[in-house]
């Protein structure tokens, strides 16, 4: 690296040698770049967005709408250690943007602008005893990170959304649902906690219990 000629336009890094260079800063390249420092690698960590989390990222209404709206820069020129072979061992690496998303609509919002954020990714749940857990409490990714746990499920039935009840007090206040149809429910939750509890049900009961 050291035989290099960067024009001046290039940003002067310090060291210029790193035992690994992570591109993005989404998880896994987070994971992979935290992971590494702990085991005492020096890591160069780039990322070509104005903001932190490549795909992973929460944004503010503005930040996401021109996010989308960004035209990609032009590849940058490729220089070697001669400024001429190709094929030398060091090399300039393009940093490009490159666009996710297609035929994106936007619309005036009322709301203000920092009153929500939105996930590039959608959400991700994790089981408590989940190996990605794990491996972010390894890493050191868990002190950048805020876990919440799941408040409810709902699920999509003609043109509405649901509640999934999950006690047997949702059950009775949910007024989408006949009485029969509470207590069968009722009776399924009860055959799942006992099937947790002693891993031994009778067999008649899973039959019964749909019996309608």
């Amino acid at each position: 690296m050291a035989g290099y000629s960067f024009p001046h336009e290039f940003p002067t890094i310090d060291p210029i040698s790193f035992d690994l260079i992570v591109y993005g800063s989404g998880l896994p390249e987070s994971l992979l770049a935290a992971a590494a420092s702990s085991a005492g690698k020096t890591v160069l960590h780039l990322d070509p967005n104005p903001f932190y989390g490549s795909h992973f990222a929460s944004l503010p209404l503005p930040s996401f709408s021109s996010s989308l709206q960004s035209t990609p820069h032009s590849p940058s020129k490729t220089y070697t250690d001669d400024g001429s072979d190709s094929s030398s061992l060091y090399y300039a690496v393009d940093l490009e943007h490159r666009h996710v998303y297609s035929e994106v609509e936007f619309s005036v919002s009322s709301e203000p602008p920092g009153s929500f954020s939105l996930d590039l990714s959608g959400p991700r749940v994790l089981y408590c005893a989940d190996l990605m857990v794990d491996l972010m409490l390894r890493s050191g990714a868990s002190h950048h990170v805020e876990f919440k746990i799941v408040e409810r499920s709902l699920f999509y039935w003609e043109g509405q959304l649901f509640s999934v009840p999950g006690s047997r007090q949702d059950i009775f206040t949910d007024r989408s649902l006949t009485l029969a149809e509470k207590r069968h429910l009722a009776m399924l939750l009860e055959l799942v906690q006992d099937h947790l509890a002693s891993c031994k049900v009778p067999p008649d009961v899973t039959t019964r219990i749909f019996l309608i």
